[in-house]
């Protein structure tokens, strides 16, 4: 049910929006993944409940076979249907989804954030049927995060069976490669190396993603490559289709902006490139139209009315009272603390100098910035006579201008938003910074096929062959061990044997103080997602062998209704003992101001 389920109602959702809107199968794919989504967030902000939405979507689905049959009743003719929706486009996603079904086949979580939050998030919504930013939310950390691509997550799970890592990272994977179908199935090509050529592009898309995937995130539901497939496929849109002011094109440009504000708070910077992108494109090439008036508030709508979901989501979370991950009212931009000066003269180091790709090659942001508006300016002279230079130049001052400014929101929320640890150390510095060149040579990659597709097959075959080739060599051999799920090597890990004791003692819903020695808080957040409905400690779980360290933090302790010691080291005893009936690993004891008793 898992396979099939998900495969239909896709192709059915997609089916109707062909149908209603006269568009290829391909290009109204993203938006079926898209509005999936928001009919659940719609569902929540007006009928409190996720399930309206999921019926709604439903519905649609089956609204198609509806329709088929009006139609085939009626005697209605049905070629212009059966042109839009059997092309190319339909024979590449089921392909794709048959490809990732296999690729991702007991493939499970396997990174600290999935456990923390990413993962918690739907389990929360799953649960409570409500946002994830309410009080109810046992979610520790990030409560601010915007909603819209685990509601289509969620959604997934539901189809799909219940509740299953798997899944997500199956649905993460389709819509992320699926943004890319539009641009590459020419459903007009009805040569039978069309779907070879579609297959090589997308295996390209994932080889250049792995080659900067320094983190390991590649297999996992983190969302910095989604982001980054998301806004190349919008400056995709701009960069091929001769009218961008269409009604159709406009309402992808509305629904995709909207999208990429609720991903992420990053979508802000990357919001704003696409609009200067799409007004210049406009401007500059001179896009004649009927109703010109009409059309400036049309545009003008599409591109300001995003905002208002950007804007009405942290209205939610400020009326909630959730803890903002970066706060930036108390700063003091006229002075700047020894860590911060040191976060600014690290981050401008690193820009210049570490590498960002997992490759014996080292390139650093700098250098890749540099080197991308060089190619730009060498692609623009070399196809001046077939393809527009004036949209090659706008692209590249627009990619140029993006990575500066990506570079100063980055640097700007190292230095005031992440603090003393995570700031000067740059975390995550490796991850972060690839997302901006990923955009700059996907959105490449996307109007190189535009122009080699006007050429024969030979050199579409060369040309990417080559591509494919040299991102095979340059990769790191440790990629390569990416590829293969991350398979279980016992029935159970440590930490869900830790959330089976403490589901026996029925825990659920109460406040769980864990104590793991010489650990950096994993079993605080695994523990929580294996357990699900519970509140556990962010902070003291590292315990120093130290009398007084106990005396410190006492009050905190007294805070919750039961310690669990999931991890303890020889010394424990000697320095705590006094403060439990006995000490045990893996007990379970029960909270009072003055002996920690054992229950289990």
């Amino acid at each position: 049910m898992d396979f099939i389920i998900p495969l239909l109602y896709f192709i059915c959702f997609n089916g109707e929006l062909v149908i209603l809107l006269k568009k290829s199968f391909s290009k109204c794919l993203p938006l079926t993944f898209m509005l999936t989504a928001f009919s659940l967030f719609f569902s929540q902000i007006i009928f409190k409940t996720f399930s309206i939405g999921i019926i709604a979507n439903i519905l649609f689905a089956l609204l198609f076979l509806f329709t088929l049959g009006i139609k085939v009743i009626k005697k209605s003719s049905l070629e212009e249907e059966k042109k839009l929706f059997l092309c190319n486009g339909l024979y590449i996603f089921i392909l794709l989804y048959i490809g990732l079904f296999i690729f991702d086949f007991k493939r499970e979580f396997s990174m600290w954030d999935e456990f923390s939050h990413w993962g918690v998030m739907v389990k929360e919504m799953f649960r409570l049927d409500q946002f994830y930013s309410i009080n109810l939310s046992t979610l520790m950390v990030h409560k601010d995060y915007p909603p819209i691509l685990q509601l289509y997550e969620l959604f997934y799970l539901k189809i799909a069976g219940g509740y299953n890592e798997i899944y997500l990272i199956r649905a993460l994977h389709l819509f992320e490669f699926s943004l890319l179908i539009p641009f590459i199935s020419k459903d007009e090509d009805k040569s039978k190396l069309r779907i070879l050529k579609s297959i090589i592009f997308i295996v390209i898309t994932y080889l250049l993603i792995l080659l900067f995937d320094c983190h390991g995130v590649i297999n996992t539901i983190y969302t910095d490559y989604f982001m980054a497939l998301l806004t190349a496929y919008l400056l995709g849109i701009i960069i091929t289709e001769k009218n961008i002011t269409s009604s159709f094109n406009l309402f992808i440009m509305f629904v995709g902006l909207s999208f990429l504000l609720l991903t992420k708070q990053m979508g802000l910077p990357l919001y704003l490139m696409i609009i200067y992108f799409f007004v210049s494109s406009i401007i500059f090439n001179r896009i004649n139209t009927k109703h010109p008036v009409r059309k400036i508030i049309l545009v003008l709508l599409t591109l300001i009315m995003p905002l208002t979901f950007y804007t009405g989501w942290n209205n939610y979370v400020n009326n909630l009272g959730v803890v903002r991950q970066f706060d930036l009212k108390n700063i003091d931009y006229n002075k700047l603390e020894d860590y911060q000066i040191e976060t600014y003269e690290n981050f401008m180091s690193a820009t210049t100098k570490e590498s960002i790709i997992s490759s014996p090659l080292k390139v650093s942001y700098l250098v890749f910035t540099v080197s991308i508006f060089i190619f730009l300016c060498l692609l623009c002279y070399w196809f001046r006579n077939i393809y527009s230079p004036g949209k090659i130049i706008n692209l590249n001052v627009t990619l140029t201008f993006g990575a500066i400014g990506y570079a100063l929101v980055m640097l700007f929320l190292y230095v005031f938003a992440f603090g003393k640890v995570e700031g000067p150390t740059l975390s995550s510095f490796n991850r972060y910074m690839p997302t901006f060149i990923l955009i700059s040579l996907i959105t490449i990659f996307i109007l190189i096929n535009c122009i080699i597709d006007k050429f024969d097959t030979k050199k579409y075959f060369v040309v990417f062959g080559i591509v494919l080739v040299f991102l095979l060599i340059i990769q790191n051999k440790e990629n390569y061990l990416k590829l293969i799920p991350a398979l279980r090597t016992s029935e159970k890990t440590l930490y869900e044997k830790c959330s089976q004791d403490l589901l026996v003692n029925e825990v659920s819903g109460k406040k769980i103080f864990i104590v793991a020695q010489d650990s950096e808080g994993d079993f605080q957040f695994r523990i929580k997602y294996y357990v699900g409905n519970i509140e556990t400690n962010l902070n003291n779980y590292d315990w120093e062998n130290n009398k007084k360290y106990y005396e410190t933090i006492k009050e905190y302790v007294s805070n919750y209704d039961y310690l669990y010691l999931a991890q303890i080291n020889d010394e424990f005893e000697n320095t705590f003992g006094q403060y439990f009936d006995k000490v045990k690993l893996y007990g379970l004891y029960e909270i009072n101001n003055e002996k920690f008793t054992l229950i289990k």
